[in-house]
């Protein structure tokens, strides 16, 4: 067939469809990667998340860790129950950082005084010979006797199950300190003083409840030898 168009115009064709298939070519790779994309990334990839539906925990930063307990020494201290004086030889664990002071003789009258502090806190075993008297808390009846009244106490019990109140009121001492004394429950009521001896608490006025309750747990790890 004879073809009548100009050399001109069938040139300016071909370049017009060489350049029109390239494009369409291109539509068409771009179309199959997005969908190819698309279909490994719905697959495979990470997909959005509506915050509102997650645990709060995930949405709060990590808890951090409880902090260790301290080391504790063992000290050994009393009299043992010699001649004249009840009271035994104990062990109590005493956590670091406290200075530890003993005062013992069996001479004439036997003594044995045990004092752990720290900066204005300090926590005294004190052994003797020397009397008793019942602990009064509000609604007791008075007491014909040694007595001793509370406004305020903190139940304990130590390592082999002996029940005790760190007993106190809510004035402070003349010199600005606050203390405590230590009760045992016994078959006739709360006294002291303790199967161990005669324990006191001094602290500041203004004490820190983590001091006073590495405080409570020496007298929670005592145990007689």
């Amino acid at each position: 067939m004879t073809n009548n168009e100009p050399p001109g115009t069938i040139a300016r064709m071909d370049k017009f469809f060489s350049a029109f298939g390239k494009i369409i070519f291109g539509i068409v790779i771009i179309g199959i990667l997005a969908g190819g994309g698309y279909y490994f990334g719905s697959q495979f990839g990470a997909k959005p998340q509506d915050t509102t539906d997650l645990p709060i925990a995930s949405l709060s930063p990590t808890a951090s860790p409880k902090p260790t307990t301290s080391p504790k020494q063992i000290v050994t201290s009393g009299l043992g129950n010699i001649e004249g004086v009840n009271f035994p030889k104990y062990q109590i664990a005493v956590p670091a950082g406290w200075d530890i002071n003993k005062e013992h003789s069996e001479v004439q009258s036997p003594l044995d005084v045990l004092t752990i502090s720290k900066g204005g806190y300090k926590l005294k075993i004190f052994q003797a010979a020397t009397g008793g008297a019942m602990c009064l808390y509000p609604g007791d009846p008075a007491f014909e006797g040694p007595s001793a009244s509370f406004t305020a106490f903190v139940e304990l019990s130590d390592a082999e199950g002996r029940l005790y109140r760190r007993s106190g009121s809510e004035s402070l001492s003349k010199d600005g300190t606050r203390g405590f004394t230590l009760c045992h429950k016994s078959e006739y009521g709360w006294q002291q003083p303790s199967p161990f001896g005669h324990v006191s608490f001094t602290l500041p006025g203004t004490y820190d409840e983590g001091i006073l309750e590495e405080m409570d747990g020496m007298i929670q790890s005592l145990k007689k030898l």
